[in-house]
């Protein structure tokens, strides 16, 4: 978070271990020393498709009760597989997740049909990304200004 951002109020910093070609959480940690507590810090890993649910539910559990995490979130995995985690963790006494982070903007409507409704019953925090859509609801865009989607992507 820029030094600007943070005296604006700004204290939410999300990152992942692959962000910056994997040293986005190294980059992050020298910024925050010696106020780390002043911020909400939130980073992801990817999860393959091939582990057992209850391992990957299990080992966050293990991080929250040996108090290097305080909550466990999700992001990015369809509704029925979160439910089926949280009534998982539930069962056996393990942290649920309780957040989810999801791709909601104007143009990106769908987590309104399963996402939304489940977070709601679970009582999860939602945390939209991309809720720009990229720069596109911005109008940048339509003014011939720079950004991502004129960088190939």
């Amino acid at each position: 978070m820029a030094p600007g951002e943070a005296a604006a109020g700004g204290n939410f910093i999300d990152t992942a271990n692959v962000y910056t070609g994997g040293t986005s959480e190294s980059i992050i940690g020298r910024a925050l020393r010696g106020r780390r507590d002043r911020f909400v810090l939130a980073t992801k890993f990817a999860r393959d498709n091939l582990t057992p649910l209850p391992e990957p539910m299990r080992a966050l559990d293990d991080q929250v009760r040996a108090g290097k995490l305080l909550h466990v979130a999700v992001s990015d995995w369809p509704a029925w597989e979160i439910a089926r985690a949280n009534t998982m963790a539930e069962l056996r006494d393990w942290s649920p997740f309780v957040g989810v982070q999801l791709r909601y903007n104007l143009l990106s409507r769908s987590p309104e049909a399963e996402l939304l409704p489940m977070a709601r019953e679970l009582d999860l925090a939602v945390v939209a990304w991309g809720p720009l859509a990229e720069g596109r609801l911005t109008g940048k865009y339509l003014r011939g200004e720079q950004g991502r989607l004129n960088r190939g992507g």
